[in-house]
């Protein structure tokens, strides 16, 4: 194969603007209403609790106590003008109440936008860590996590699982850090399950006779209390802790503890969002000056595609591609140094079709540069 001989414009990355992906539920009374308007009222309720999640994520709770009247009257009297678009993803009557969640996208940025402009202490992350999700102690532990993970992949952030789940006894701060540098990520969240809240039971139909107990008939209803950490991997300390309990309905106990499980995980993946944001998080301010150089390239249309995903990496400032060789490329990239190790950079990289895999690193005689030399792969 010949040289490589191609120019690449690298623009300045420019992120999409923020939305959040989020679920919530709208519960009304549902006794002697309407179907209809108790369709529209709770499906409104849950409109708001969207709205308020992100208000929650970057506002203190104190202050979102202290002027609650600014936050009903701005947000929460009229939250469609945040809201992009919704699904509804369950509607009906459960316990007495008509309960309806969506899947709403929130934007955000407006939100953002306007708590600044009424001079609300906004706190927001500067970057998006890389996150570790570890379930402990069993099926309930991991059946959260899926909860968890939809949240947090909804959201867009990038999202790691261990080989094997270990036991709730296996893990402390500093062996979650562990756990989360081995895999490049900047953040770990444990994950535990505790309950259920009561033994699985059989709830009568709507109209039938008889008290919680009646075992024929009707769905089965169970519930399920989640608790999180969220651990920092390079400072090794916590940076927050939840809890979370839902309850789900199935036809069996099996899939009533199943759904529970899953919307304990969305609730506390919400929660620990809100955590992070406002935990002060963040990547430092030690820089570094990189050399990145790739072999094994097989043409042009992959110099390009890495160029692209470069300025995507947490930690990555800024990448100007410097140098074609024969099936090779040399970036220059600013980036900070987040403690992980330039493996974890590259395999942070999203690329079509194969990897970048790490080979060496090594100093400068003039130490101001770091030379990382990668080798493509192919899947």
């Amino acid at each position: 194969m010949g040289l490589l001989c191609l120019a690449v414009l690298l623009l300045p990355f420019a992120p999409p603007a923020l939305a959040l992906t989020v679920f919530a539920e709208g519960r009304v009374a549902a006794a002697q209403a309407d179907p209809a308007v108790a369709q529209r009222s709770a499906l409104a309720v849950a409109l708001a609790r969207a709205v308020e999640a992100v208000l929650e994520r970057h506002v203190s709770p104190a202050e979102l106590r202290t002027r609650a009247n600014d936050v009903r009257g701005t947000f929460l009297a009229r939250p469609s003008p945040y809201i992009q678009r919704y699904s509804i993803s369950s509607e009906g009557t459960e316990r007495g109440d008509f309960v309806v969640r969506v899947e709403a996208e929130v934007a955000a940025e407006r939100v953002l936008t306007e708590l600044r402009a009424k001079g609300f202490r906004v706190h927001q992350l500067t970057a998006r860590p890389r996150l570790l999700v570890a379930p402990l102690g069993g099926p309930g532990a991991t059946a959260i996590a899926v909860g968890l993970r939809r949240v947090l992949e909804a959201q867009g952030y990038v999202v790691r699982a261990l080989p094997e789940a270990p036991s709730e006894e296996a893990a402390g701060e500093a062996q979650a850090a562990r756990w989360a540098r081995d895999l490049g990520c900047h953040v770990a969240l444990l994950v535990t399950a505790a309950g259920p809240e009561d033994e699985p039971r059989r709830l009568p139909p709507e109209d039938a006779e008889g008290g919680p107990g009646t075992e024929r008939d009707g769905p089965a209803r169970s519930g399920i209390r989640a608790q999180g950490w969220i651990v920092d991997s390079r400072r090794e300390g916590l940076l927050g802790q939840s809890e979370a309990t839902a309850w789900g309905e199935g036809p069996d106990a099996v899939a009533a503890t199943a759904q529970a499980a899953r919307r304990a995980g969305e609730r506390l993946g919400a929660v620990l969002l809100d955590q992070l944001e406002q935990s002060g998080w963040n990547l430092g301010d030690d820089r570094q000056v990189l050399d990145l150089v790739v072999e094994g390239l097989p043409g042009a249309a992959l110099v390009e595609a890495i160029g692209r995903a470069l300025p995507a990496v947490t930690e990555v400032r800024a990448a100007s591609l410097k140098e074609v060789g024969y099936r090779s490329a040399v970036w220059r990239v600013d980036a900070l140094d987040a403690g992980l190790g330039p493996e974890a950079l590259l395999g942070a990289l999203r690329l079509p079709r194969g990897r970048l895999a790490w080979l060496a690193t090594s100093d400068l005689s003039d130490g101001s540069v770091r030379t990382v030399r990668a080798e493509w792969r192919e899947r």
